[in-house]
């Protein structure tokens, strides 16, 4: 008897040390936002260290993140992909979830590109490197003149 009792009590131990565990794995992710977040708040998001948060507060004193797209304009070291795996991890913005960018955020770059005036073409500046440096004397380099040896 009293060696079932003492089984039921490591399966009843072994279970309470593993359900809160098991139901933290399905918990969904703690929601931060990024704009009222402080930076040691921001790096309990994962993927968030202390250089990216300290990014997002010094950038947020400027002015609120007004969506996700204004976010990853105005983040250095941020994009489209890293904001999309952030929000998955728990940030929001003004309480969204990402949900993409914006056609017209989103082609801003490729717009800028075709709009911008050609380059002129010009004489080139030589470039500095080997090539274009003095040239040295080689060692193994046959002499203008030959040696006569006696």
């Amino acid at each position: 008897m009293p060696r079932c009792f003492f089984f039921q009590i490591l399966v009843w131990l072994a279970l309470v040390g593993v359900m809160p565990a098991a139901a933290a794995a399905r918990m969904p992710p703690a929601l931060v936002d990024a704009n009222h977040a402080d930076a040691v708040r921001l790096m309990t998001v994962p993927g968030i260290g202390p250089g990216m948060a300290a990014r997002l507060v010094t950038v947020r004193q400027q002015g609120p993140y007004r969506n996700w797209a204004d976010l990853v304009q105005r983040v250095a070291g941020l994009g489209a992909a890293r904001a999309q795996a952030l929000s998955a991890a728990g940030l929001t913005v003004n309480g969204l979830p990402w949900q993409g960018l914006p056609r017209a955020a989103a082609r801003t770059g490729a717009r800028q590109k075709a709009e911008s005036p050609p380059r002129e073409a010009g004489p080139r500046a030589p470039r500095a490197g080997k090539r274009n440096g003095p040239r040295k004397a080689r060692r193994d380099a046959a002499p203008s003149a030959p040696l006569i040896r006696f």
